[in-house]
């Protein structure tokens, strides 16, 4: 019998090992994209709970309630239009903006610091034809303007 040996030269033979040390660190990058994917499925995630849970819980935080209140305006003997308070929660007079035709008014007939159940607004403005009146409210801890009532003569 006889054997067989093979020589290889020394340069082949460290070539080829070193081949074989790289294919263990060599990682399949075909799981990279999945990996990120879900990564940034979560960021999103975890970033739209926090918007949602700011708007929900922080966005009227240091606001008050507008208050709910009932008017009706009719005109009075001096073709003026009165502004009356039906039912409903107290009004601070210092919060409440009088509009007429989309300008500010400066309404200063109030009774009292609070328009309440029962009282009269008088001659909040000319009983012209045509002409809108708006009463709104401000929020005096906020920027937040909350329409309460409007009327247009005809």
């Amino acid at each position: 019998m006889r054997a067989v040996v093979r020589v290889r030269p020394l340069a082949v033979y460290q070539q080829e090992r070193t081949m074989k040390l790289l294919e263990l660190f060599q990682t399949d990058e075909r799981a990279v994209s999945p990996v990120l994917g879900v990564a940034l499925l979560i960021a999103m995630t975890v970033i739209l709970a926090g918007v949602v849970g700011f708007v929900a819980l922080g966005v009227n935080a240091g606001s008050s309630d507008a208050p709910q209140a009932s008017l009706e305006f009719k005109e009075n003997d001096t073709s003026n239009i009165d502004m009356y308070h039906q039912g409903g929660d107290n009004i601070e007079t210092s919060n409440v903006v009088v509009k007429v035709n989309g300008t500010d008014a400066t309404y200063t007939g109030w009774s009292s610091d609070k328009f309440t159940t029962g009282d009269v607004a008088q001659d909040v403005a000319a009983a012209n034809a045509d002409t809108r009146i708006t009463i709104s409210w401000e929020d005096p801890s906020s920027d937040r303007v909350v329409q309460l009532a409007e009327y247009t003569v005809e």
